[in-house]
């Protein structure tokens, strides 16, 4: 695919490292030409006006981003919905750079370029994503990208749910964005990793706080530019790490991908408590009757 063409304006856009959900990731802020430069705006969501369903009592409305609450059940697949227990980012204010995304079933969806989409039954970042791969819709159905364009959005959100996933404005995607520059991380004696995965992992501490046992936490804070303090704390945890020394760096990041492996066998736990007692028990009943007619 050749340059994108912007619409309205010409935008430069300038790298700035940030964490959403424990997982750094590498934004993109926009700066008009021949203005003064400023610092970056953080943004790794979607814009105000993008829409989702939510779930109100026994009945589904559409609303946008902006008018999104804490502990609203919204859709993450089709007739499956989940609450948000936490923003990684709600500003409503600032107007951020984005892609806007065409399919050839009509669908258009306002993305940030990190933030991890749904395509090719994966995770990938936006930015990753060229004319004629697949997005999967509401219902589950395969739908093909026309045009990827640049285009300003008002207001930057990244709901979080259980299952770290959302159906925005019909199309699949992630509550996450990617790490750097790759939709994925190699990751030892686990091969390559999507960033989604690894953003969820990172997740399950303040998942288990503010959804397990609280619901969601209504006290959430944000920095300056709409940032989760959760979020802003591991940005400046991530800046410490990556500073540090190749040896220092690798013992933690070793640690780090421990601790994530064992946060996502628990979190899978949880999630399907019932099918892993059902498992246990059938596992349980067939040991049994081995040893029974071993011991005959």
């Amino acid at each position: 695919v050749g340059p994108l063409e912007v619409e309205t304006m010409t935008l430069d856009f300038i790298p700035r490292s940030a964490i959403i959900a424990g997982a750094y990731v590498q934004s993109e802020a926009c700066q008009v030409e021949e203005e003064e430069e400023e610092p970056p705006v953080l943004a790794f969501c979607f814009p105000g006006d993008s829409t989702i369903s939510v779930k109100i009592g026994g009945t589904v409305e559409q609303r946008s981003m902006n008018a999104l609450e804490l502990g609203d059940l919204v859709e993450v697949a089709k007739n499956k919905f989940e609450p948000i227990y936490s923003f990684g980012h709600r500003n409503f204010a600032d107007k951020h750079p984005f892609l806007r995304i065409r399919t050839d079933d009509k669908q258009i969806l306002m993305i940030s370029t990190r933030h991890m989409i749904f395509s090719k039954d994966t995770f990938v970042a936006a930015r990753d994503l060229k004319v004629g791969d697949t997005l999967t819709t509401t219902a589950g159905e395969t739908t093909f990208i026309q045009k990827i364009e640049n285009a300003v959005g008002n207001g930057a959100f990244a709901p979080f749910t259980p299952s770290g996933k959302l159906i925005v404005d019909g199309i699949m995607v992630s509550s996450f964005a990617a790490v750097t520059n790759k939709s994925s991380f190699q990751v030892v004696f686990a091969g390559n990793v999507s960033m989604h995965t690894i953003a969820h992992a990172f997740e399950f501490p303040h998942r288990l706080v503010c959804h397990y046992t609280a619901g969601f936490c209504p006290r959430e804070e944000y920095t300056s530019e709409g940032l989760s303090m959760w979020a802003h704390s591991g940005w400046e945890f991530a800046q410490w790490t990556m500073g540090q020394n190749d040896v220092v760096r690798n013992i933690i990041l070793f640690f780090l991908f421990g601790g994530l492996f064992l946060f996502a066998v628990v979190d899978f736990v949880i999630l399907n408590l019932l099918k892993c007692v059902v498992s246990v028990i059938i596992v349980g009943v067939i040991s049994g009757r081995s040893i029974i007619k071993t011991a005959k």
